[in-house]
């Protein structure tokens, strides 16, 4: 994660951040 903010894989892989967009 970037910024050291978290993120959250999702079953198809990909990275979510968890803030809202």
């Amino acid at each position: 994660p970037e910024g050291g903010e978290r993120a959250v894989i999702t079953l198809d892989g990909k990275y979510l951040p968890t803030k809202p967009f």
